[in-house]
């Protein structure tokens, strides 16, 4: 997908040319140093989602350094915009191997949301669940309840993936019947989802496809098929959606959406074998 390649070189060129210029406006003082961080924050997204956390390791770091010297003028702002970074960096950490920051800055970004409930609710969810991704299963399951009770409260469209995670950390401890009974839960939640807010994102996909190998191995077979077909359900879901792109997009973007459907068809066949062979197992 070259021209997708030519659109990330830009965005990161972009980026960077917002944080000289902030640097240059106002270099020192909160205004510039605000500045800077926020083109940094936004290339560090872009480059761990482009798969370069080394990269992205860089950036993060740089913009942390510059939330925080605004902090030590105006304790009052940025501190989400800080916790955000925070995540971001704790990601980068996390997949270059340095588990240990990883967990530290994921633990304090989640500390910093809670601080700035409730509006930063949604936020801190997605941190918890970062966070609970990090540790061992005893030490997960506080971070996946109060991430379940949070979504609960106030984030439906956040609470299928809790309830997720929450069962994967109750698989991991052997807790099959609590697995199962959150796996249900949020399929429920999942499959009641409007569908332009129940397609399936990767994340879901990994989550979701890993949950059901997991209770299959667990003596819950019956449970992972459903695990199963709901992903089916979400495939198709977005297989539909790429069959509405047609040519005045773009002979590029319609070239796109062809190689993203089949990929799509290809992990929906994936999925409906090993729905099958769960099903077997019942």
């Amino acid at each position: 997908m070259r021209h997708m390649t030519v659109l990330f070189v830009l965005a990161v060129a972009a980026a960077r040319d917002r944080a000289r210029q902030a640097a240059l406006v106002a270099p020192g003082r909160p205004a510039g140093r605000a500045g800077v961080a926020g083109p940094l924050h936004e290339l560090a997204v872009l480059l761990l989602d482009e798969g370069r956390p080394g990269d992205a390791l860089e950036s993060a770091r740089t913009a942390i350094a510059a939330w925080r010297a605004v902090l030590a003028d105006d304790p009052d702002y940025y501190s989400g915009e800080l916790a955000g970074t925070l995540a971001v960096h704790a990601r980068a950490l996390w997949a270059v191997g340095r588990r240990g920051e990883a967990l530290a800055a994921g633990l304090e970004a989640a500390d910093r949301f809670r601080d700035l409930l409730p509006a930063s609710r949604a936020d801190l969810i997605r941190a918890l669940l970062l966070v609970s991704g990090f540790r061992r299963d005893e030490d997960a399951l506080p971070h996946a309840l109060e991430a379940v009770e949070l979504a609960r409260e106030a984030a439906p469209e956040l609470l299928a993936r809790a309830l997720a995670r929450l069962a994967a950390v109750h698989t991991g401890l052997g807790r099959a019947d609590d697995a199962a009974a959150a796996t249900r839960e949020g399929l429920a939640v999942w499959l009641r989802a409007e569908p332009a807010s129940g397609l399936l994102e990767p994340e879901d996909a990994g989550v979701l496809t890993g949950l059901a190998a997991a209770l299959a191995s667990n003596g819950r077979p019956g449970v992972a098929v459903e695990v199963m077909s709901a992903v089916a359900t979400a495939y198709r879901r977005r297989i539909r959606t790429f069959r509405l792109i047609d040519g005045p997009a773009g002979p590029a973007a319609t070239s796109d959406a062809r190689q993203l459907r089949h990929h799509l068809r290809t992990r929906l066949r994936d999925t409906l074998r090993a729905r099958a062979a769960y099903h077997s197992k019942r």
